[in-house]
């Protein structure tokens, strides 16, 4: 499933970055999310981060590394008891955080960045990105930064649509704005609250080098797995990185980083 996605990007990715517009069916996820209404488009100023656009779907596939990564949030009930539990099993994530969440809990925001997590944008107030104009879509993604900057100090460098919604126009937007698109190799659906063995068990049947898992950062069950599932992981031999540590493994991905710093 992978690979059909990633060989429907690469030629919207040719054609956007030449400016022309594509004429080809645009990827869309089918989760669709309870609608939230648009925030108003605000100019606010990101620093340039040109030629950083890429799509991580999945990792170097020669190294054994596995990031786990958590939507939504920061829950002040729910994210304090995950933060507790991955410092106990010395596991560092990737929260993908709503900005209104931020907002509302920026101490709890800062928790996650200063404990040595990832903080990165999953849009300012969740909606379907889909069915926003190229404008809205634009305030979404600056003004998610921006409430984590505000918060964490941090500039996040992924981002992932609500619901995994994205099509032209949202992907129009990452490239201006300079941000990596953070998607997934398995996701695990905890959203719909399956018991916890059946979330467990279906990420060993597909661990693998490179794998990123998509969990929420409010669902009990994906909570309660943790221990077993990391010691089970540990005991392939695989370890735990972030989104941007897994990024720097790879050769090409690194050399495009570290190039794109220069220029900001």
């Amino acid at each position: 499933m992978v690979a059909r996605r990633i060989d429907r990007l690469l030629p919207l990715l040719a054609l956007l970055l030449g400016g022309c517009q594509p004429d080809i069916p645009l990827p869309t996820s089918s989760v669709q999310k309870e609608d939230a209404p648009p925030v108003k488009a605000v100019e606010v100023p990101i620093p340039p981060r040109p030629h950083l656009f890429f799509v991580l779907e999945r990792g170097e596939p020669t190294r054994k590394e596995i990031a786990l990564t958590f939507d939504d949030g920061p829950h002040p009930e729910f994210t304090p008891m995950l933060l507790d539990r991955l410092k106990q099993l010395q596991v560092h994530a990737t929260f993908f955080m709503v900005g209104e969440m931020v907002k509302e809990s920026p101490q709890l925001a800062k928790r996650i960045v200063t404990e040595g997590h990832e903080a990165a944008n999953h849009s300012y107030s969740h909606p379907n990105l889909t069915r926003l104009t190229p404008t809205e879509i634009r305030a979404e993604i600056v003004q998610g930064s921006e409430q984590i900057r505000k918060a964490c100090g941090v500039d996040p460098l992924f981002f992932r649509p609500p619901g995994g919604n994205y099509d032209e126009k949202v992907m129009e937007a990452l490239i201006k704005e300079g941000m990596p698109l953070g998607l997934w190799t398995h996701n695990t659906q905890d959203f719909s609250n399956p018991p916890a063995p059946q979330i467990e068990a279906g990420i060993l049947h597909n661990a693998q080098n490179g794998m990123i898992v998509l969990l929420h950062s409010s669902i009990m069950p994906t909570y309660e797995i943790l221990p077993d599932l990391v010691a089970k992981l540990r005991k392939q031999g695989y370890t735990f990185v972030t989104l941007s540590q897994m990024a720097q493994h790879s050769p090409e991905l690194a050399e495009r980083i570290e190039r794109a710093k220069q220029l900001y």
